[in-house]
């Protein structure tokens, strides 16, 4: 992404200072602008087929159907910077692995303040065309976000690491790792 800014920025220079220049070398007038819209034109066309060119090799990946909008996709990756999510105490439930009844883990979550269980508050928001609970943390693995839950909030839940899904990394810390993934200018943490 930097390359792209670092590039970007430069257009962007080239055009708006060199624009005027060329203008005033072609003689000004209308005629300055008729060339200098060529000199652009042809300018990014040079450097449109200079992408081209010099991507044929590159390395890509297959396009593949999941169910994210365009805009969570667009939201995530704009801001392009590691995401620490830190669970604690009743939301560490959320990472539960499913129980013997195959209902998931994260059905053990506390009630709304209404009164509505995780699951029925879940197929609400599906109803409702909000993303489930489970197309979450689904996308949340794919955009690589670290699931982290609170040491202490374990303890407190009477959970231990043993008790999450095995389908998704879920790392442990307490204050000292949650206040220095903090400090890390780079990322971001979600607390839940």
């Amino acid at each position: 992404m930097s390359w792209r800014m670092g590039f970007m920025t430069l257009g962007i220079l080239l055009g708006a200072g060199g624009a005027p220049f060329v203008v005033n070398a072609a003689g000004g007038g209308r005629d300055g602008y008729a060339v200098m819209s060529w000199a652009v034109g042809l300018f990014c066309a040079f450097a449109m087929l200079f992408s081209v060119l010099g991507t044929r090799r590159a390395r890509f990946s297959t396009r593949t159907d999941h169910p994210f909008r365009i805009r969570e996709q667009l939201a995530a990756a704009a801001t392009n910077r590691p995401v620490t999510m830190f669970f604690t105490m009743g939301a560490i439930k959320a990472l539960l692995a499913p129980r013997r009844d195959t209902s998931p883990g994260w059905a053990a979550l506390a009630p709304a303040d209404n009164g509505e269980n995780a699951v029925d508050r879940d197929s609400a928001h599906a109803k409702a065309g909000i993303a489930t609970l489970e197309e979450l943390i689904q996308a949340c693995v794919e955009f690589d976000a670290t699931m982290q839950v609170c040491e202490m909030g374990l303890v407190a839940e009477g959970l231990s690491s043993g008790d999450f899904r095995t389908d998704i990394e879920v790392t442990e810390g307490g204050m000292v790792s949650f206040l220095a993934e903090a400090e890390n200018d780079s990322g971001r943490i979600v607390f839940i």
